[in-house]
């Protein structure tokens, strides 16, 4: 596990950690390059006694505090699509100035709506 967040912190890739253990990792492979400290996230905030020790000695809180103490990668499992949300947020959705909203003109508007097909009025019969 230290070698792959090593590896992924040298390609400038985000490294996802989720309990302890990956924990622990991460602190191991920061002691060899202290440059994957900016590409660590951590996603759950573990009720393992050791745990918050490890992220606070990288001044980081976790994304998601549930008290989960399952391992599996649970915690970022929940916390991706968290992270995805923020991503697109910050890169993909437009500024008020990139995209163009023309003047008001309520005549316009009262002429399309004239034009649009009236429909039908349905009543409705309530049981006796």
């Amino acid at each position: 596990m230290i070698g792959a967040i090593l590896s992924a912190a040298k390609n400038k890739k985000p490294v996802l950690i989720d309990g302890v253990i990956s924990s622990a990792a991460a602190l191991a492979a920061s002691k060899i390059n202290s440059n994957v400290n900016e590409y660590l996230i951590f996603c759950t905030k573990s009720t393992e006694p050791g745990h918050s020790h490890i992220y606070k000695y990288f001044s980081q809180t976790p994304i998601l505090s549930l008290g989960l103490r399952l391992g599996e990668g649970t915690g970022v499992a929940l916390a991706y699509p968290l992270i995805k949300a923020a991503i697109t947020q910050l890169t993909d959705i437009a500024e008020l100035g990139d995209i163009s909203i023309d003047k008001p003109n309520p005549e316009g508007f009262m002429a399309k709506w004239q034009t649009y097909p009236r429909t039908q009025q349905i009543s409705v019969r309530r049981p006796a």
